[in-house]
């Protein structure tokens, strides 16, 4: 796939077992998704879910962080419906680590059932560690004192 390219997977709804992930500058489009293994928005990724997201208990949702624009961290995009459990994990690129109080809004939806039941950090060692609050329409990752 070319630089800035995308990929769009068409059907009623897709089941990941496996590893799906949007690469750096890249879109991943999918249509109700339930994810049962790993999903990776790398740096400056896009996964774009048109309908619901279901992470399943075994699922983790990888967020890839290399600063604090927008293009510096991956992101999940939800029209519908958030139904979370499972993981969310950190991993740091580039040398990047956050400071205390800062912020990245990770994934966006339209309506949110659950929470994660993990958040955590791929980057131990560093001096920090992240929280994940709920807003009424996304989940922002907070960078805290490990």
């Amino acid at each position: 796939m070319a630089e800035g390219g995308g990929i769009t997977v068409q059907g009623a709804s897709v089941r990941n077992e496996g590893v799906l992930e949007a690469k750096a500058g890249q879109t991943l489009s999918l249509t109700n998704l339930v994810n049962a293994s790993l999903l990776n928005a790398d740096v400056g990724g896009v996964v774009s879910i048109a309908g619901a997201f279901i992470n399943a208990a075994s699922g983790v949702a990888q967020i890839g962080i290399s600063g604090t624009a927008p293009t510096a961290f991956g992101r999940i995009n939800v029209s519908g419906l958030v139904a979370v459990d499972g993981t969310i994990k950190t991993v740091l690129f580039n040398g990047f680590v956050p400071l205390v109080g800062q912020t990245f809004v990770v994934l966006t939806y339209g309506t949110r059932n659950g929470t994660f039941a993990t958040v955590v950090d791929g980057d131990l060692g560093d001096g920090v560690g992240y929280t994940a609050p709920y807003n009424l329409n996304d989940l922002t990752i907070n960078a805290v004192s490990a």
